[in-house]
């Protein structure tokens, strides 16, 4: 849905600049593209199936779920519930089978979670957006995590932003208007000036912040649905109700408390508590994915699995690094970072210790046309929105180690992917100084970076192309 709401933005917005030249922008075909998603999902899966069977692995359909205690390795695909630490069970044709195993691991994943205030009923979570058989229409979309903002930011894309006389006509016949509820401050845990950038590009795009949350949410007599924030005010004529609040562990349904100490020990957050080998509080009994609450990411649950089954089976000594987790908020403008924020990094080590890189500039994509932005947008100087490229380093010595690296802009997942070898393998600054950039690109920008924020100078660059010099 990013990439659907990229592209309808784009269509609107930059076409005819770039000499497309349109009679009015195109519909989104809402039911098509859920099911473009669902027809991706289902290819996923069956790529899964064919990965198991080319390694071996029986895979039991729902017909035949029946443990073979011959068949080494097996898929079956069921609910179950521990009966030991050693035992688990499941139901096949409503009779019981148990399998004992000398160890289990627990990566059941998390859900999205909704707070208990009335109408609660009438809200849905990220989960259920992509399989919704009508558009969402007038959107209410409440948190301040990543999820809450992609999901605020792909919904407005696809709709219309109010920013210029195309979309303006195009809302008579279809809008999705979208109303972003913060509970507290946007993305918090990442860098603050990049997450401020992304929700100023967020506003710009059209989305409206309301900085309160609900406390009711009420069906009305026309099947419309009413928001009454915490300070009385009130969002009317909803179609839907968006909670993107956060995910919890999906624990409840595997009988953990009927193992010995109650069960795994438990987070204050409920997550499961493990070690850095993802062992719990009961030997034979591991852990790892969006239940231990660390760096919830699908990518990292598959790399802690595939570690600790080296260790388990294997002879590997490597276990999951969860310090240095790429990682990118795909909102309108992408922000991608690896590493530790500017907070954090004065927290731990001190501010006298850290030197910090930046530079704002127009981003390759956008330096030759002009994006309209909503009325309410917080421009800079130049009058228009710009993307961010910043290095946080570490005195080391006479080095500056890298030890951050954050960058708004598109493409960001791209971009980062690449530069966060700079961070695992301790790169210093002058490591970055030495390459060659790639010309015009918007990576680039870290191979000549300059100015730090303790020089107080303006880093706000004009002209260039992209994140390089042109001549």
């Amino acid at each position: 849905m990013h990439r659907s709401g990229t592209l309808g933005r784009a269509l609107r917005e930059e076409c005819s600049d770039y000499g497309w030249t349109t009679v009015c922008p195109s519909v989104v075909d809402w039911q098509r593209l859920c099911q473009t998603i669902q027809n991706y999902i289902k290819r996923l899966n069956f790529g899964y199936r064919n990965s198991l069977r080319a390694a071996n692995v029986e895979v039991s359909s729902t017909a035949s779920i029946v443990w073979d205690m011959f068949q080494p390795f097996q898929y079956i695909n069921a609910s179950a519930s521990f009966l030991s630490p050693t035992r688990i069970r499941y139901f096949h044709k409503e009779e019981e089978k148990v399998i004992e195993a000398s160890r289990i691991a627990i990566a059941v994943g998390g859900r999205p979670s909704i707070p208990t205030i009335e109408g609660s009923q009438f809200c849905i979570t990220s989960d259920d957006i992509f399989s919704l058989t009508h558009p969402p229409g007038h959107t209410l979309v409440v948190g301040g995590s990543y999820v809450a903002l992609e999901t605020a930011g792909f919904l407005n894309d696809l709709g219309v932003s109010h920013s210029n006389i195309w979309t303006r006509l195009f809302s008579l016949f279809l809008q999705f208007p979208v109303k972003l509820c913060l509970r507290s401050i946007p993305l918090r845990g990442f860098d603050r000036q990049c997450a401020e950038m992304v929700l100023d590009h967020l506003i710009a795009a059209g989305v409206e912040v309301v900085n309160d949350e609900p406390s009711a949410i009420i069906k009305q007599e026309d099947g419309l649905l009413l928001a009454r924030l915490k300070n009385q005010s009130e969002i009317s004529n909803l179609n839907t109700v968006i909670m993107c609040v956060g995910r919890k562990p999906e624990l409840s349904s595997l009988n953990l408390e009927a193992l010995p100490h109650g069960g795994p020990r438990r987070t204050a957050k409920g997550f499961l508590d493990v070690n850095e080998f993802e062992e719990t509080s009961l030997e034979s009994v591991y852990a790892l994915g969006d239940v231990i609450g660390r760096a919830e990411l699908t990518p990292v649950a598959i790399k802690a699995g595939e570690l600790l089954a080296r260790r388990l089976f294997g002879d590997s000594k490597q276990w999951m690094d969860y310090s240095n987790v790429p990682t990118t908020v795909f909102t309108p403008i992408e922000y991608g970072c690896v590493g530790v924020s500017q907070e954090r990094a004065e927290e731990v080590h001190g501010k006298e210790n850290i030197e910090i890189y930046v530079q704002e500039f127009d981003p390759i994509e956008l330096s030759c046309v002009e994006r309209p932005s909503h009325e309410n947008v917080k421009m800079k100087d130049s009058g228009r929105l710009t993307c961010l490229a910043k290095l946080i380093c570490l005195k080391d010595s006479s080095k500056l180690r890298i030890i951050g690296v954050h960058f708004v802009g598109p493409d960001a997942g791209e971009v980062i992917q690449g530069l966060a070898l700079s961070v695992t393998l301790r790169a210093d600054k002058s490591d970055l100084d030495r390459l060659v950039g790639i010309h015009p690109t918007n990576a680039e920008v870290f191979t000549q970076m300059e100015t730090t924020l303790r020089s107080g100078l303006p880093y706000r660059v004009s002209g260039g192309c992209g994140g390089g010099k042109c001549g």
